[in-house]
C-alpha cells in the first residue's frame, strides 16, 4: 500500500508540468490536491485531483463512514465495482520522486524512500473521477493509485508497489484496452530502484 509520496520542485524532468504549477511536497498525503496528467482531446493535459476516491459505507455501530480508496489494486480493476468505470474510461499517470514505506528491519520500523536510480522524477499509474462527499453530497475531482505485486527488490519493503511506467509506457496506459492491462504486473527490472532507510542508526544495514 503507497500512502505517501514526494513531489519536489525540479518539474522540468517531467514534461507535463510547467513552472508555477505547483508547489512542491515532500509528504503528499491521502486528500493532498495534486498534480495528474490525463488525456484530453489526445494531448496530455495537467490537472489537480485530491487523493482518494471517495466512499460511504455502515460502519460496525451501523453508521456511515466515509472512506478514501488511495490505492486500487491492479488486478481486480476490471471486476471491482469501485474502479471499473474509472479503469475503462478515466485512467491518468501521477508524477513523483519517489513513494514511502513502513516495513519492520532489522527489529525496527523504519521509513524507507522508493524511487528509480536514473529518472528524479517519474510517473506511476492511476485512475480519476469526480467523487461525491459522503457528509456534503458536493463533487470532488479524486485519483487514486494503481497497484501491482511487487518485483524481488520492491518485495523486501512490501507485498504491494505502485504500478511504475516506464516512459514508452505512458502512451499505452491512458489511451486503455489491452495493452493497458498488459502492464499490469510487477516491474521487469529489479536494479531499477534504489531503496533507502530514512533515520536510521548508522549501525543498522538493512539493503
Amino acid at each position: 500500500m503507497c500512502a505517501r509520496y514526494q513531489l519536489p520542485i525540479d518539474w522540468q524532468n517531467f514534461p507535463m508540468l510547467k513552472p508555477g504549477d505547483f508547489e512542491p511536497n515532500l509528504d503528499v498525503r491521502p486528500t493532498h490536491r495534486m498534480p495528474i496528467g490525463r488525456l484530453i482531446d489526445g494531448n496530455l493535459e495537467t490537472e489537480w485531483r485530491h487523493w482518494g476516491f471517495l466512499r460511504s459505507w455502515p460502519g460496525k455501530s451501523g453508521k456511515m463512514t466515509r472512506h478514501q480508496l488511495i490505492n486500487a489494486v491492479g488486478e481486480e480493476l476490471q471486476a471491482k465495482k469501485s474502479f471499473r468505470n474509472a479503469y475503462e474510461t478515466s485512467r491518468c499517470i501521477i508524477p513523483m520522486a519517489a513513494w514511502y514505506e513502513w516495513p519492520t528491519l532489522d527489529g525496527v520500523k523504519t521509513r524507507v524512500e522508493i524511487g528509480l536510480k536514473r529518472r528524479s522524477i517519474f510517473a506511476v499509474a492511476g485512475l480519476f473521477e469526480t467523487s461525491e462527499d459522503p457528509a456534503t453530497g458536493e463533487p470532488v475531482d479524486t485519483y487514486t493509485m494503481v497497484t501491482v505485486p511487487p518485483n524481488e527488490i520492491l518485495g523486501q519493503v512490501h507485498d504491494r508497489s505502485p504500478l511504475v511506467l516506464r516512459l514508452e509506457d505512458h502512451d499505452a496506459w491512458l489511451e486503455g484496452g489491452a495493452s493497458a492491462q498488459a502492464l499490469i504486473g510487477a516491474y521487469p527490472e529489479c536494479d531499477a530502484f534504489y531503496l533507502h532507510p530514512v533515520d536510521v542508526p548508522p549501525q543498522h544495514t538493512l539493503f
